[in-house]
Order: structure tokens, then C-alpha cells, then sequence
């Protein structure tokens, strides 16, 4: 009985083996029947007649039965950068403000609503580049062409380009009066705020910017008192009627701390106090249109009053501080005018350009007049004909062309420039970004008969000037070109042919 079963589970072991051999489906393997079909490792098999073998043929791959498509699966957001963030409006917060900065940002917008930048974004020009050629540098006019040669010269702007053999020496006096003796040391007070501006300056500047600070150790004493001199923030820093007191407060500090400084290196003196001034007896001035005399050496360079613009709990708080320094940089150099027109029908540059309003980065014709932009980034349209030019925008870093100029007289202008998220303009909303185009008259930069005007940014017929979101902050937000869009002024129709990331392509034609 025992050998019988094990005969049998062999037997049956055997035809199960013979079933499963018989079973596997692959080209030339053995069938049972012509025409039968069989589907394995996706593809279909037909039972064939070989000889006089039944064998499955080669097979033809089988198409996937129509499935009932998947709901896509939603791609995970990408997460924003300091480099690509969006601003839907330019008072928004920055959420990748430097950690220094971040209370200076939460007081400003607590007080005003709008704070500034308080970072620079440096961004490369990338490799995407219009279709669009540009006319050949050989049909443009030279670059003199675009020059007023016979303006006003503002020895200023020697300082803070780079056309100089050595680098720009900033001798700062800190003082202090009966007014409190100080607690900290003047790197305590400002270093912050001077690193800023001179970061700044450096990263705004395509030909190059040395600029040093030297600042003594501690404070210097001076028996006085500030209540006397009135140059609080009562006392706007232009106004001429504080000429004689803001003189007088350098004349009177000179005197004391110009035995134990050497000036001899210096091209420009500023006048600092410590953190325990309140801004409401000393706010940031500026003294122009006389000499400093020292005994090492004399100077024409306007001179920087102030109390510390890096402590945002002090009472009379400068709030836009430091971004507000750089733009008060420039005019302690006497490198550039404001450009916010006279707040009625001029409206200027309205919120375009650092120097109007201090919200943005500086237009590109005041960084060539700076010396920020050299010659060779500046295209000078030909006179009378038809022509294609590639801005590149105003505020990547590296030397491109970067402004255009439209000669018109001696003394006239028309400048286009690219505007896009790099540099102090990283907040603009990207409904405002384009081609601005803006006038420019030498003859009334010159004269400012009425200070701020001189430059005016033009606007688009086609639509309204006002970017309603940035009305109320940013005059003329509006007023950038978009593709198919065109300004006419001066005889000539500026158009925006094709534009990107690169920049703008623009086109010039007699109107």
C-alpha cells in the first residue's frame, strides 16, 4: 500500500509539470490548437503551423486596454527664493530680509506702511536672448553725440566712479556736546549703515567703486549744545534758511577735533554723533556752498551732518534709513538731482529712479552720469532713420548695454531703459516691469529753477499711467512699455518689439 501512493504522487507531479510546461506562452514554444491566441509579457501570440509542429509565432506587441485616466497628481509648489520671490505690491514685506534689517522693515511699515529695500539682489543677465538683431554698433552716432559737454560740472562724481587713481577717502568727525555723553563707540553707531551704502554703491556700479570710510575710535567732546545750532528734524537737510547754523556746527566741531585727526587723505568730511542724540536735536543735514578749511588742506565737497541713522527706536526715527542713506549719498557728493517734479502737473520721474522719492534703484542716466555705466553700455541712436536696439535690464550685474539715448538738441534727450526684478528694484510687481521712457533736459538740470524737475517719465496713451495697486506709493507706476506698445514725444515713436528676461528690444522710428 505504501509503494502505491508514492507511485501515484509521482505520477500525478509529473503531469502537473507537463501542464506547466505546456503553459508558458513564447515564440516557437508548442500550441494545442491552429488560430488560438494567447497575451503574455505584453504581447499577443497566435497559434500557427510549423512543419508539422503547432507553435506560437513571434507575437505583435499588445496595445494597453483604454484605462479610465488618473486624476494628475499636482506637481509640489515650488518654493520662492530671495532671487525669485514676487512682490504682488511693492509695500508688501520682504520675507528674505536680512536679519539686522527685519526690525527696521516691521517699524517702517508699523509707522508709513511701505518699507524700502533693505537688501540688493545681484542677478545674472542669464543665457536667453531676443530673436529680434539689433541694429549694428556701426549705424549708431557716437556716443558725444549723447552728451550735454557744455553742463554744469559736479566735481562730486569724480569721487564715487571709478575713473580715479586712488580710492575716495571719507574722513568722519564724531562728536558729541553737552548734550549726553555717549555709551558707544562710532563703529557701534555706524558701521552698520555705511557697510550697507558702500555694499550698495559697489553692486549699483559696472566700472568699479572704491570707497573707504575712516572713522576714529571714540567720540570727540565738544563743550557746546546742539539745541543751539536748531538742526533737528523740524529742519528739512536742503533748506537754505540753516545754511549759516549748519556751518556753524562744523566750524565749531572742526576747531576742536582738527589737531587730532589728519585730513591730509581725505576728500570729504562728515560730522557724526553718537546713538544717545535724538534726532529731534540733530537730524541728517547736509552743508554746501562753502569751504571746509583744516589745517592740513581745504574742501569744496559738501559735508554729512547727522545723528545715527541706524537705531530705529530714536525719537524723530529716519525710517527709510539705511536704503535713505544711499540716496542722500548722492547728494553729499552733489552727483544728482532729484526728479519728483514740483508735486502738481510736473510729476517728474514720479516713483521711477532712487532719486525720486528713494523707493527704487537709480535710473540708469544717473548711474552714466555717476560713472556707474560706462560709454560703451550706452547706445546713441542714429539721427533720422529707423532703428532696433537690445536693453538690457538696468540692474543685472555686468557691463551691457544698458541705456538707450535719443539725441534731440544740445541739450535734449529721450533715455529707454529696462526694467526687471534685480538689484534695489526687486520689489517692483511684475505688472510694472518694461521699458521706461523718460525726457531729459541738461539745460534744466542745470539751472533747477524748480528743484526736482528736469526729467519726466512719459507714459503710454493706450492705458492709464496709474498701475492702480501702486497708485497712491509710486506715481506714474503704470508707465512702463509692454510688447506692442509705443510712446510718440519729440518727433520720434519708441516701440517694444519683443521682450523677456534679456531685457527689451526696442524700436526707434520718426513719429
Amino acid at each position: 500500500m505504501k509503494r502505491a501512493f508514492s507511485t501515484l504522487v509521482v505520477v500525478v507531479s509529473l503531469a502537473v509539470f507537463a501542464s506547466n510546461a505546456q503553459a508558458v506562452v513564447k515564440a516557437g514554444s508548442a500550441c494545442s490548437k491552429v488560430g488560438a491566441t494567447s497575451v503574455a509579457s505584453g504581447k499577443k501570440y497566435t497559434c500557427v503551423k510549423s512543419g508539422k509542429k503547432l507553435v506560437w509565432n513571434k507575437g505583435v506587441t499588445e496595445k494597453a486596454a483604454n484605462k479610465q485616466s488618473a486624476s494628475p497628481v499636482p506637481a509640489d509648489p515650488v518654493t520662492p527664493t530671495a532671487e525669485t520671490y514676487s512682490f504682488n505690491h511693492y509695500c508688501d514685506p520682504d520675507p528674505f530680509i536680512p536679519a539686522k534689517w527685519k526690525a527696521w522693515q516691521d517699524t517702517e511699515k508699523r509707522l508709513n506702511g511701505c518699507p524700502p529695500p533693505y537688501r540688493y539682489l545681484v542677478k545674472e543677465l542669464g543665457s536667453a536672448a531676443p530673436k529680434i538683431a539689433q541694429s549694428d554698433l556701426s549705424e549708431l552716432q557716437k556716443i558725444e553725440a549723447c552728451k550735454n559737454l557744455g553742463s554744469r560740472v559736479r566735481p562730486g562724481r569724480s569721487f564715487i566712479g571709478a575713473t580715479k587713481a586712488r580710492p575716495t577717502i571719507i574722513q568722519v568727525v564724531p562728536f558729541y556736546m553737552n548734550n549726553g555723553t555717549p555709551t558707544t563707540t562710532p563703529a557701534q553707531d555706524w558701521a552698520d549703515a555705511h557697510k550697507f551704502a558702500l555694499d550698495a554703491i559697489a553692486n549699483m556700479s559696472d566700472q568699479g567703486s572704491d570707497i573707504q570710510i575712516r572713522m576714529p575710535d571714540s567720540y570727540i567732546y565738544v563743550n557746546d549744545d546742539l539745541k543751539r545750532f536748531n538742526l533737528g528734524n523740524n529742519t528739512m537737510h536742503g533748506d537754505t534758511s540753516a545754511t549759516e547754523s549748519r556751518w556753524d556746527l562744523i566750524n565749531t566741531v572742526t576747531k576742536v577735533a582738527d589737531p587730532g585727526i589728519d585730513f591730509s587723505e581725505a576728500d570729504a568730511v562728515w560730522f557724526l554723533a553718537p546713538s544717545n542724540v535724538k534726532r529731534t536735536l540733530l537730524s541728517n543735514q547736509i552743508a554746501y556752498g562753502r569751504q571746509l578749511i583744516t589745517k592740513e588742506k581745504s574742501f569744496n565737497q559738501s559735508s554729512y551732518i547727522s545723528s545715527p541713522i541706524s537705531d530705529f527706536s530714536n525719537e524723530g526715527f529716519q525710517a527709510r534709513e539705511p536704503f535713505g542713506f544711499v540716496h542722500e549719498l548722492m547728494h553729499i557728493f552733489d552727483t544728482a538731482d532729484d526728479h519728483y517734479g514740483d508735486h502738481k502737473n510736473d510729476l517728474g520721474t514720479g516713483g521711477w529712479g532712487n532719486m525720486s522719492g528713494a523707493q527704487v534703484d537709480f535710473l540708469a542716466w544717473d548711474k552714466w552720469t555717476f560713472g556707474w555705466i560706462g560709454d560703451q553700455q550706452v547706445r546713441c541712436a542714429p539721427a533720422g532713420t529707423t532703428s532696433i536696439h537690445w536693453i538690457k535690464p538696468s540692474t543685472v550685474k555686468g557691463a551691457y548695454e544698458k541705456l538707450l539715448m535719443i539725441p534731440i538738441s544740445n541739450t535734449k534727450f529721450i533715455a529707454v531703459e529696462s526694467v526687471r526684478n534685480s538689484g534695489f528694484n526687486f520689489k517692483i510687481p511684475v505688472p510694472m516691469l518694461g521699458a521706461i521712457v523718460y525726457t531729459i533736459d541738461t539745460k534744466v538740470l542745470d539751472q533747477q529753477v524748480v528743484f526736482g524737475t528736469g526729467i519726466n517719465v512719459l507714459c503710454p496713451k493706450t492705458r492709464s499711467c496709474d498701475y492702480a495697486p501702486m497708485a497712491r506709493n509710486f506715481p506714474l507706476s503704470g508707465a512702463a512699455l509692454k510688447v506692442g506698445e509705443s510712446i510718440t514725444a519729440l518727433g520720434y515713436r519708441i516701440s517694444v518689439v519683443e521682450s523677456g528676461d534679456f531685457g527689451d528690444v526696442v524700436k526707434v522710428e520718426i513719429a
